[in-house]
């Protein structure tokens, strides 16, 4: 589906620089594009403006602590202590 090309397309992305994401739609492939977002390293500001629930961000823990470029972050959504833990450095 749409989600799990995008996941691909970003996952092998060398030039990426900026991601937001204002909504996921609650797509089935979820895991496909997150998938994606771990897998970059190119990204240096990311933007995250709909809840994609515990789970899922969570599973972005290893975009966190294996991103070297990223200078940036924006969450507009409220986070719980559990998933600010995942993301502490």
């Amino acid at each position: 589906d749409d989600l799990g090309w995008l996941g691909c397309f970003i996952g092998k992305s060398n030039n990426l620089e900026e991601l937001h994401l204002n909504s996921w739609g609650g797509g089935e492939n979820i895991e496909a594009l997150i998938e994606g977002i771990n897998r970059n390293r190119s990204i240096g500001s990311i933007h995250i403006r709909t809840d994609l629930g515990d789970v899922n961000f969570r599973n972005l823990t290893p975009f966190f602590r294996n991103s070297h470029r990223l200078a940036q972050l924006e969450l507009n959504f409220e986070v719980g202590l559990e998933c600010a833990q995942s993301i502490a450095f």
